[in-house]
């Protein structure tokens, strides 16, 4: 038992090294670096005013719209709801009056769960020909490549005339939740910024101009502290983040360069923690890149790359099965029968079809300033971190400590 308890102490304690080297490599380069924390990261949704022009048969049919058309009859609807109401953990009477609507299976199964029970009507996609993204799969007409399914491609709704990949706008552009000022959109931002298992970190380093620079180095870090905001509530520049050395699966490492201002990132696989509607889960994101406009505060821009349709749904299915009818507005079984008949990227050449669904986020980040944890942090003390995972610690500046940080055994400053 002692010598599995030591065992895992010294390879934690070999991955908070590794950590520490990783961070401290930036601050040994002449180079500037430069320090972001994640604030928002939403689907690129281009939309007009009466949606007319990108959803002209109406924007999707819900989990409800579904159960009318399986239970047309009013005695077929009297007889399913006294068979099922009971499975609907809110009751008929709660916030989510319409929960119990979606056991509807052969057997009460749950819609989200088990999508492929049902033949529900069709998802209603994307009609426009423009949106938001970037070409991730090198071509301009979205032929199969040895990576890549057939598709259709978008072009680009502002900038140069670039054919864009971007088939998770085409599965959730006519969603009422998600689309500006829809419930999902609201409320992943406000998650991103208020959950600390949302913390993402982003570090920019080896930058010797921040207009222009042929290569820097781009590192991604799951964060543990708060994210400092104003009277409004909206995410202010300048706050301490430590990374969070218990989760190595969540840093990434790319190479980058900026052009007249704009940092556009190599391609890498990212693993994210994610905090959404009362769950937490898992979201993996291949060949993701960031093409950033930097200014004094912090950044913005977009985000692309493939959702793992695997990880992707079982986040989606989770968080928001909740509210499919009363916030979210979707049918779970159209959506899941669409995402993977759309599905992009990362062709399994064993069944034929693309195991990831390509997507472009609006992405916001404000500048901090990244720090490993000092030697004596439950975050680096205690591999087991229940305290940690409990409590957020304060920083050395609260602790009316010095900002230098103690990095591998020696003392380095946290910029």
């Amino acid at each position: 038992m002692r010598v599995g308890v030591l065992l895992q102490r010294t390879l934690f304690g070999a991955v908070v090294a590794s950590l520490a080297a990783s961070a401290a490599t930036a601050n040994d380069h002449p180079g500037k670096t430069i320090d972001f924390a994640m604030v928002a990261m939403v689907p690129a949704i281009y939309q007009t005013a009466d949606a007319k022009l990108e959803c002209p048969a109406g924007l999707h049919q819900t989990n409800k719209d579904n159960w009318l058309a399986q239970y047309p009859t009013e005695q077929e609807q009297a007889a399913f709801i006294e068979k099922r109401i009971h499975l609907a953990p809110y009751g008929a009477g709660a916030d989510h009056p319409e929960y119990f609507m979606q056991f509807r299976g052969p057997q009460g199964q749950i819609s989200t769960f088990n999508p492929e029970l049902f033949k529900d009507l069709p998802l209603r996609e994307i009609q426009s020909k423009v949106g938001y993204g970037l070409n991730l799969d090198g071509t301009s007409d979205g032929r199969a490549t040895p990576k890549t399914c057939k598709h259709e491609k978008f072009a680009a709704a502002d900038g140069p005339p670039v054919a864009i990949d971007n088939q998770i706008y085409r599965i959730l552009g006519c969603a009422p939740g998600w689309r500006k000022g829809g419930y999902k959109t609201d409320r992943r931002r406000r998650e991103q910024v208020a959950q600390v298992m949302n913390r993402v970190l982003f570090r920019v380093s080896d930058v010797d101009d921040e207009m222009n620079d042929d290569d820097v180095k781009v590192t991604v870090y799951k964060g543990i502290d708060p994210i400092q905001t104003d009277g409004a509530g909206k995410a202010v520049p300048g706050g301490q983040q430590r990374i969070d050395v218990r989760y190595t699966k969540y840093t990434s490492e790319t190479h980058g360069k900026i052009v007249n201002g704009v940092l556009t990132t190599d391609p890498v696989d990212q693993y994210f923690a994610v905090w959404t509607v009362q769950t937490p889960a898992e979201r993996y994101m291949r060949g993701m890149r960031y093409q950033l406009t930097l200014n004094p505060t912090g950044a913005k821009g977009l985000a692309a790359g493939y959702e793992d349709l695997r990880y992707w749904w079982m986040n989606y299915a989770q968080s928001y099965q909740i509210g499919v009818d009363a916030l979210g507005m979707w049918d779970p079984p159209a959506l899941y029968e669409a995402a993977n008949r759309l599905a992009d990227g990362y062709l399994d050449p064993t069944t034929g079809r693309c195991t990831a669904i390509s997507f472009a986020y609006d992405t916001e980040l404000v500048r901090a300033n990244i720090v490993m944890p000092r030697s004596d942090d439950p975050l680096v003390t205690n591999p087991s971190l229940d305290a940690a995972k409990r409590t957020v610690q304060p920083s050395p500046q609260a602790r009316g400590e010095s900002s230098s940080q103690v990095v591998a055994g020696k003392v380095s400053n946290s910029r």
